[in-house]
């Protein structure tokens, strides 16, 4: 029997792993970093590009989450909630875990809620958020299997879903995301 803590390392490598198909292009810097490295930064109130970018290494049925969270400990005006933040929600070996930007390591779900006691959440899935891109024209395709993402308006995305994705790279294999490129440009 494996123990909880061996899972959740287990979860982590797995989280880890699947980063690898992703990579952000910092055009500021004029560089392409792996996950890992744009994650090591740990840039203030990018919560949610940082679970986008995540969620589209991840499984289709792994959710990107809106909400509004307490943070304990960290600063008294948000320790009763309010405060806006993006989260991933994934499944490992049947289990739900939690990858939080604000975190060092994944988390169990159920562990990460009753610290952060979320509220007035909404979930997409990675296939609700590639079926809204694809019902909307919001994709190029630019070879096989080889889309760039194009900026939607707020009419054509309501709830800001993509509205991080614009300009990045997907190359897919049938409706799987092998390989995503994020672009990021704080000056647009």
């Amino acid at each position: 029997m494996v123990n909880q803590e061996n899972t959740v390392e287990m979860a982590n490598q797995y989280f880890s792993n699947q980063m690898d198909k992703v990579s952000v292009r910092r055009v500021e810097y004029n560089v392409t970093e792996t996950f890992k490295e744009y994650l090591s930064h740990r840039y203030r109130n990018n919560c949610y590009n940082y679970s986008a970018f995540a969620m589209m290494g991840l499984g289709k049925d792994d959710k990107l989450v809106r909400g509004d969270i307490c943070l304990p400990d960290d600063d008294w005006r948000w320790c009763n909630g309010g405060y806006g933040h993006g989260w991933i929600e994934f499944s490992y070996n049947g289990e739900e875990f939690v990858f939080d930007s604000r975190c060092k390591s994944i988390m169990r779900k159920d562990e990460w809620y009753e610290i952060f006691k979320p509220e007035k959440m909404v979930k997409f899935t990675q296939a609700e958020v590639l079926d809204m891109i694809l019902a909307e024209g919001g994709m190029e395709q630019h070879g096989t299997g080889y889309y760039k993402v194009k900026d939607m308006s707020q009419k054509e995305d309501p709830d800001h879903r993509v509205k991080t994705l614009t300009k990045a790279e997907i190359y897919m294999s049938g409706q799987k995301i092998e390989r995503f490129v994020a672009y990021r440009n704080p000056f647009e």
